[in-house]
């Protein structure tokens, strides 16, 4: 997990960027701009940030500012437009060109609402009335609209982040009741979020009564970042900070038993916190009967050793379909740690044919998505899915554990690394 200042800047560049600039200003910038060309905060900007921005950077949220203040963002108006120039805010996210997602147009900054922020930046950070005030906060970004089960931990559990191999984080499992008599399907998802500070990423997957770890406690659960994947039956879904909810195409849904318990693995992160409790869980729309069963399937490798000092290191590899299998492919959720630099997925035909899928020049591993292709791929029997996992284990990597580098091999733990693309595959 990479610590990061206010706004991902140092004190420094915090200083320096708005020296002299900071603070209210009501009064138009320039005295030929007429009134009516005068961009405000509250029409013109707040809708941007309330959009691409909120979703981190709201009360509470993971982000290290809360860009709904508008004396925050009036301070810090011109390091945040340096990192939009350099293409780090909003984070780096899967290239729509390569394959248009769900939500893309909400994780992707278009230039002209660059221009915007920086126009009113340049004509004196103009205020305006607060009552055009429209924005959400980010809420609409976050919450699943009608929702209709949710499951949270059993009663508020407190990290203690004793593990001494691992510093500052802890990965517990709990196997959560989800109430329903029948088996059901679910077709859309988002996490409820307690102490948000605290959770940095939650994967979920079904588990059977039989296979709950025999040192289970409910109010406590269980340390998994070893064992998880032997009661694993099947992954649901992953979420990491900044992710938008999944909603799988209609008529599509991941199938859970009535026997079976929804298993939630919490990575929580201390963050500078100590001594908060927890009580995270999930929202689920739900379905008896759908047309189509979606499963997560992972595409990639644990086969690599990443060498010391190696600023691009690349592992490829591919998977085909069972015999016979011409399945169909509704999205992917790209996954590496905090070496990751760039991932790719793509789809070559019998004929030699490709065809993208996921392109990520540059993976951001505090902003990890799942990406719901707007119309799926459907493959042919004779199909193969080709994967592309880049990372940098220089001295230079701000997400650099070792000092000096150290070869990094497959594992579960932030400073270990993985390669895979999750894979939403209809059968």
């Amino acid at each position: 997990m990479r610590v990061v200042t206010v706004a991902g800047l140092s004190v420094l560049a915090l200083l320096t960027g708005c020296a002299g600039s900071g603070g209210f200003d009501d009064t138009p910038g320039d005295d030929d701009d007429s009134v009516s060309d005068i961009l405000t905060y509250y029409e013109d900007v707040e809708p941007l940030l309330d959009r691409w921005c909120a979703r981190c950077h709201r009360p509470d949220g993971p982000g290290s500012v809360d860009f709904t203040d508008p004396g925050l963002v009036s301070l810090l108006a011109e390091p945040m437009l340096a990192r939009i120039d350099a293409g780090e805010m909003p984070p780096p996210v899967a290239d729509p060109d390569c394959r248009p997602y769900w939500g893309h147009e909400e994780l992707t900054l278009p230039l002209e609402a660059r221009d915007t922020f920086a126009t009113w930046i340049e004509q004196g950070k103009v205020m305006g009335d607060p009552e055009a005030s429209s924005a959400t906060g980010g809420a609409q970004n976050m919450a699943l609209a009608d929702a209709d089960l949710e499951v949270r931990l059993p009663t508020p559990y407190t990290p203690t982040f004793t593990d001494a191999s691992d510093p500052g984080n802890e990965y517990r499992c709990f196997a959560l009741d989800h109430g329903r008599d029948e088996d059901f399907y679910i077709t859309a998802l988002a996490p409820l979020l307690d102490a948000e500070k605290l959770v940095h990423h939650i994967v979920l997957f079904r588990i059977n009564e039989t296979s709950v770890w025999d040192e289970y406690d409910p109010a406590v659960g269980v340390d998994c970042i070893d064992d998880m994947a032997d009661s694993v039956l099947g992954m649901i879904a992953g979420w990491a900070p900044g992710a938008v909810p999944i909603e799988f195409p209609t008529g599509t849904g991941i199938k859970i038993l009535a026997n079976q318990r929804i298993g939630i693995q919490i990575h929580y992160f201390q963050n500078g916190e100590a001594g908060l409790a927890d009580q995270t869980g999930y929202a689920f729309r739900t379905a008896t009967e759908v047309d189509d069963e979606v499963r997560m399937v992972p595409v990639g490798t644990s086969n690599f050793t990443i060498p010391a000092g190696d600023d691009s290191y690349t592992r490829t590899g591919s998977w085909s379909m069972p015999l016979g299998i011409a399945p169909v492919v509704h999205g992917v959720f790209p996954h590496m740690h905090v070496l990751g630099s760039k991932f790719s997925m793509w789809r070559e035909s019998g004929d030699g044919t490709q065809e993208c899928m996921v392109d990520m020049p540059s993976f951001d591993f505090d902003n990890q998505q799942s990406y719901l292709f707007e119309w799926p791929l459907e493959l042919e029997p004779d199909d193969r899915l080709h994967f592309s996992c880049t990372w940098d284990n220089s001295a230079d990597n701000p997400g650099q554990f070792h000092d000096p580098p150290q070869d990094v091999r497959y594992g579960e733990r932030t400073d270990e690394e993985m390669c895979y693309g999750f894979t939403f595959i209809q059968l």
